[in-house]
């Protein structure tokens, strides 16, 4: 291009000296910017770099904005960018799946190991070096990468596999270079299998990462969120067992079986863009410091026991569902809840936009009406009747639990309790006798029933 500028007399200047004399590209881009904005006041200017000037050009975009603030008309001329030669090279679709980051602006947490990605702009050795530190929180040090040099280029084309490790070592890297990462490259050539991360947690979302990989467990590639939902909630009811039991190194187990299940949803999210482990944790942690302004919030709010915040709690998430189309109040309690617990929430939810008994006798009005229907339902025969009034009857007595603060759950599973010891109590007796259930009355059942009560 200099050349032809040369050969036909064409006015032009080069900024190449900025990047000898300018500490840094903020500088350099800066005083280019300023140089060619007064240029144009007076007279067309014409600005060039190489490729397509919207890709990786941040001072083109930074030339528009004082352009528009100063009333001068821009026009910008498309172009083959470099990208396009990089794909070429490495014979990659795009459309295959591609993240494409300024190795400049490099974040660790922008990285997908299940996502091809591309580094542009690693034009020296100290940004490959930069670089090469923050891969190597997601990769391991040995995992292998490709270096590009002046795609397209003849003559000077170079592509090149090292392991991550190399990347700063390589004293061939320019102004051209790119750094292209595939997905999911394990096992590591001539290296024992290891799988580490910053933090146990990370750890963990490589381990299932490599899992559903095209190298790791077949069982695991197989699985859909769908075919593992019912996971969820077994892995949760043992976790439920594990606290009631007392036993601590078991309740730790069972945390990290109903972990898996979270991180497995997110991974699989994350292989079809639509989230991750990362935005999982995110979307919690801002639910709650939204949820908590009597803590986090610049408001002072009266707060003062935990039924209060129990209320702001709930005020707060019917606001939210307020800003989203008018979404009923119960619409997003699940279905697949355990009946009883979906009975109390739909009740709490209803409670707290003010549709509930004034006291609790209303409650107690409630049961005896319900007993009354479910008696007249039975004599009639009816059994989908039956079925109806009893559910009702259910209803309403897990109302009165919630109105006298029990977990009606908790208040079954003790009953259910209670009814096995005093039944094997019985049992026992009457296999210490040497004899059967059926060889006694209803009557004498009953008495060894009230001895067991004691």
């Amino acid at each position: 291009a200099v050349e032809y500028l040369k050969n036909n007399n064409i006015k032009y200047q080069s900024f190449d000296y900025l990047y000898e004399n300018s500490e840094s590209f903020e500088d350099i881009y800066s005083e280019a910017v300023e140089k060619v904005i007064a240029e144009a006041k007076n007279s067309e200017v014409t600005y060039t770099v190489p490729g397509n000037p919207v890709v990786a050009e941040k001072s083109v975009f930074l030339m528009i904005k004082r352009a528009k603030e100063e009333n001068i008309k821009v026009k910008v001329f498309s172009a083959l960018s470099s990208l396009e030669s990089i794909y070429s090279a490495l014979e990659y679709d795009p459309l295959s799946g591609l993240v494409v980051i300024n190795a400049m602006d490099l974040n660790p947490s922008r990285l997908n190991k299940n996502m091809a990605t591309l580094l542009v702009q690693v034009y020296a050795q100290h940004i490959a070096s930069e670089a090469k530190l923050a891969l190597m929180e997601v990769y391991p040090d040995t995992y292998p990468i490709i270096v590009v040099k002046a795609a397209g280029i003849e003559g000077l084309e170079r592509i090149e596999e090292v392991p991550l490790y190399q990347l700063d070592r390589l004293d061939w890297i320019d102004h051209l270079t790119s750094v292209f990462i595939k997905p999911n490259q394990f096992p590591l050539p001539d290296e024992e299998m290891e799988i580490s991360g910053n933090t146990e947690i990370e750890r963990l979302v490589n381990i299932v990462s490599y899992l559903r990989s095209p190298n790791g467990c077949p069982w695991d590639q197989e699985q859909t969120p769908e075919s593992i939902k019912k996971h969820i909630i077994e892995e949760a009811y043992e976790v439920v067992e594990a606290i009631e039991t007392g036993e601590k190194d078991l309740l730790k187990d069972e945390l990290g079986d109903l972990l898996l299940q979270v991180v497995l949803q997110a991974q699989m999210a994350s292989e079809e863009n639509i989230f991750d482990f990362e935005e999982v944790a995110e979307s919690i942690s801002d639910k709650l410091w939204r949820r908590h302004p009597h803590v986090f919030g610049k408001q002072t709010t009266d707060v003062n026991n935990g039924e209060q915040v129990k209320k702001l709690w709930e005020q707060i998430k019917n606001e939210e569902k307020d800003k989203r189309n008018g979404e009923s109040y119960l619409s997003g309690i699940p279905r697949a809840l355990p009946s009883l617990l979906r009975a109390e929430k739909v009740q709490r939810k209803a409670s707290s936009v003010g549709f509930d008994w004034q006291t609790i006798s209303g409650v107690f009005e409630k049961i005896w009406e319900e007993q009354k229907e479910l008696k007249e339902a039975f004599d009639g025969g009816n059994k989908d009747e039956i079925a109806d009034e009893l559910g009702d009857l259910i209803f309403s007595l897990i109302n009165f639990a919630r109105w006298t603060k029990i977990d009606p759950e908790e208040a079954l599973t003790r009953s259910t309790v209670k009814f096995i010891t005093r039944f094997q109590k019985v049992e026992q007796n009457i296999k210490a006798q040497g004899k059967k259930f059926t060889d006694f009355s209803i009557d004498e059942l009953e008495a060894m029933w009230q001895v067991a009560k004691l």
